[in-house]
């Protein structure tokens, strides 16, 4: 007869090929969809990440990639923008690239005082990065 640890290691493993995706799982899948254009597929993945794991770096900086996508390509600023504010109240790491968001997304909903601090924001915190030259000439056509 088999002994009890050869016949639980085939159960622990069967239990985790049916587990919940990791954090890490569900970023790499829903960034993959987003790549690739399957919008909504991309939307979900990054709503299961955020619900099954609100904490997790990985959702934290999936806020990015959601407010990119509700941006550039689902013409939603005001989602856009709830994904960039809601990525620096947490202090991700790219915070430059959501300060750009918020500021496009503010463009775009032609809230142009706040957007022109937006922009602001980005040459305050950033005088010599590869944005400072967009938000100069954003600041120039908004006086």
């Amino acid at each position: 007869s088999a002994s009890p640890s050869a016949t639980a290691v085939p159960a622990a493993a069967e239990l985790a090929a049916h587990a919940a995706p990791s954090a890490a799982e569900l970023f790499a899948r829903a960034n993959d969809a987003r790549k690739r254009g399957s919008d909504s597929e991309a939307i979900r993945l990054y709503g299961d990440l955020d619900r099954q794991y609100p904490g997790s770096p990985e959702a934290v900086q999936s806020r990015l990639g959601l407010g990119r996508l509700l941006l550039d390509r689902k013409n939603d600023p005001a989602g856009a923008l709830r994904q960039f504010d809601r990525y620096l109240a947490l202090g991700g790491l790219l915070r430059e690239e959501a300060l750009v968001g918020r500021a496009l997304s503010l463009g775009s909903l032609g809230r142009l005082a706040e957007e022109r601090d937006a922009w602001r924001a980005v040459l305050a915190e950033n005088p010599d990065s590869i944005h400072a030259a967009r938000a100069r000439e954003r600041l120039e056509r908004l006086h």
